[in-house]
């Protein structure tokens, strides 16, 4: 379970490239591709350097003037998919 204080960073494998405004990631690993709009792009952005999903919704927040909860639950659910695409990896609390 995704906490606030639970630390990802993606995974070195997947490559990634920008296409227009979206980031297009392409996993050799997992024979499998991914396309992320404005936002997706910019949490994919972010999680370049190990981060907590609080430090993550704190910038998000700002920039896309979201309520703390909201991106809260949009984020984690983001972060739940690009789990199990095995694109990051998720640092024990």
């Amino acid at each position: 379970m995704l906490r606030g204080s639970t630390v990802v960073v993606r995974r070195s494998e997947p490559l990634s490239a920008e296409a227009g405004e979206e980031i297009v990631i392409f996993s050799a690993e997992q024979g499998s591709y991914h396309a992320f709009g404005t936002t997706g792009s910019r949490v994919w952005e972010l999680l370049e350097e190990p981060t907590s999903i609080s430090a993550l919704c704190g910038t998000l927040g700002s920039e896309y003037d979201v309520d703390e909860q909201r991106c809260f639950r949009e984020v984690s659910s983001f972060l739940e998919e690009l789990r199990q695409a095995k694109l990051i990896e998720v640092r024990p609390d």
